[in-house]
Order: C-alpha cells, then structure tokens, then sequence
C-alpha cells in the first residue's frame, strides 16, 4: 500500500468482477492481474502482478506397500508419493498419541507396530491424509524337549522332539550337544545313543524368530547281583533239592533259571527254585528299572553210590532150629 497522499488504483485482469479501482478486489477466475498505482499530483505510476492459481482438489497421497516388524526387521520405512505435485504443502506425521516432532517428510521410519498417519496441507489450508497400519510377528515358536532322559539297557537310544504344536509355517531345525557343538541333523527330531547335553532351536523362516530348549540325556547301566549259590547234590534219599540265589539282589529284580530241561526246575522264577535233575542251572537276574542283567551258574550232580553190604553165610532151618536171624552189616 502506497503512502499516504492522493493516489488512484486500477486492478486489470480477465476475472475481475468489481471494484476494479480499489485497493481489494473480487475476482472469479484463475490467471495473471495487475495492480497499477498513479500518483495524481505527480503522474508518477507503479505496477505489480499477482498470479491467481485454482484448487481443483485436495491433496492426494499414495502409500507404498508397508512390511512388517519382526526379528529379522527391526524397523520400517513408511513411504508416501504425491499423486499429483503439490507445491508449498505442508507434511506432518503422526501416530496413535499425537503428532510425531520433526517428521515432516514423505518418508518415516518406526520401530514398533502401530497407526502412523500422513497428513499434507497445502497452501490454501485443505489437507488430506493417508494412514499405515504396522503390524509386528515376534512371537518365537514354542519348544519343549520334555523331562530329561535315560539310556539303559532295554533302551539303546533315545528319541527327542519338540512336544509343543506350532502354527503352519516354514521352520527350521538346528541340534547341538553342549560339548560337542552342532549336529549335523536339520530335522524335527533326533535319536541319540550317547549322553550329553541336547539343544534344539526352532526358527520360523518367515519371521527369523527362534527358541531353543535343553534335555540331559544319562544313562543307567548298572547290572544287579546274579549269585546262583554252592554247588549241590542229588542222593538217592534227597531226589529234589532247592538252589540258593538268596545272594543276588533281592529288590526291583525279577529271576530267571535254566536248567538241562524245562521239566528239571520247579519255581524257574524266583530265587530258590527246586531241581530234580542233575546238570548246569543257570541263574539271569534282571533289574526292572533298567533292563539290564547278570548271570550266574551252579552245578548240580547226582550221587548214585549204594552202601556197602557185608555178606554172611548161608543158613539152615532144621527140626531143632526152627528160625534164624539175619543181620546185615
């Protein structure tokens, strides 16, 4: 606005409505006007020109496709396009608690899931918005190898695999012994014959997320006490007798014994059967816990000898001796 004086004004252009000698005014359509000033007691003049643009439409956002959060991305990048070129506007993120200081751009990176919204406002105060919604997998498959395990006799090997269902995905399988380091096996389960200290980790392929869990794999050999007893004898007046495995463990055991045939033996299955029959009898003791087993042998022979009888002589009965005694020796 000129100084204070005596002045005239002349607006010109092609949507000029009214008032075209003042210092506002009304106008209808877009394009170039001019604003001319005459100092009248001078004839001195100025021009400017303005050029009028029109706001066919708000802004417009695209939103490129947004990933996802999960151990093998920490953080995303949120990237938004104008549709069209949207001079002067202004950019503004935020998210779910209010705007976010300092992000005014059309890129934004974040790091925990949540609603993240764009908001452009252009020149003439109409604004527009575009909202990108993060999701986040990290959640880690479950695992479970169970309770510690036991090799033993009856068990050579042991079986291990996860206990736990997981949802449908690609996972991998990774098993390490403490002391050795990794196995070579990438299955869903392991069988062992060695103690030691097993790990299994279970990674989801898609998301890198991964657990792992530990099993102690021992073992129990130790064979129980097999002691068939001394060896015995068979008599013409003792025709049975009872073998004596009294000295072999006594609990959490079962026995076993063999003999020259299965007729011989009375109470093959406990520790003090009875036997008829001379020959070699075998004794297996097996611990119930563990399976394993000891074994002992005892003979049994056959004493067949017959006393000794002392002869005497020949005797007669006569009408004087009507009787005799006879008395072996």
């Amino acid at each position: 606005t000129p100084a204070a004086g005596d002045y005239a004004y002349t607006w010109n252009g092609l949507g000029v409505q009214a008032d075209a000698n003042t210092l506002a005014v009304l106008i209808n359509q877009p394009g170039d006007y001019t604003f001319s000033v005459i100092n009248n007691q001078t004839g001195c003049s100025n021009d400017d020109l303005v050029t009028v643009t029109e706001q066919t439409c708000v802004p417009c956002l695209d939103l490129l496709p947004v990933d996802t959060l999960d151990c093998l991305t920490p953080a995303v990048d949120l990237e938004v396009a104008f549709c069209l070129s949207c001079e002067g506007c202004l950019l503004q993120w935020s998210d779910d608690n209010g705007d976010l200081p300092g992000e005014q751009s059309l890129l934004l990176s974040v790091n925990a899931p949540g609603n993240y919204t764009l908001t452009a406002t252009d020149t003439l105060g109409f604004s527009n918005s575009v909202t990108a919604t993060v999701l986040e997998l990290t959640t880690p498959p479950f695992v479970d190898l169970g309770p510690d395990r036991m090799i033993t006799c009856d068990s050579s090997t042991v079986f291990l695999q996860n206990l736990l269902p997981n949802e449908d995905a690609d996972y991998g399988y990774r098993w390490e012994e403490i002391s050795t380091a990794d196995l070579p096996e990438t299955t869903p389960t392991l069988t062992v014959a060695n103690t030691g200290e097993y790990v299994l980790e279970i990674t989801n392929l898609l998301t890198g997320c991964s657990s792992t869990d530990t099993v102690l794999v021992n073992e129990n050999l130790l064979p129980p006490n097999a002691e068939a007893g001394p060896n015995l004898e068979l008599t013409c007046q003792s025709n049975a007798i009872a073998l004596d495995g009294t000295g072999s463990t006594l609990s959490g055991v079962s026995y076993q014994w063999t003999g020259p045939n299965a007729g011989c033996i009375s109470g093959d299955d406990n520790n003090t059967p009875l036997v008829t029959c001379p020959g070699l009898y075998t004794l297996e003791v097996t611990n119930l816990l563990n399976g394993c087993s000891a074994t002992d042998t005892v003979r049994v022979s056959l004493n067949e000898e017959v006393p000794l009888l002392t002869t005497f002589p020949d005797t007669m009965l006569t009408c004087v001796q009507d009787s005799v005694t006879l008395v072996a020796a």
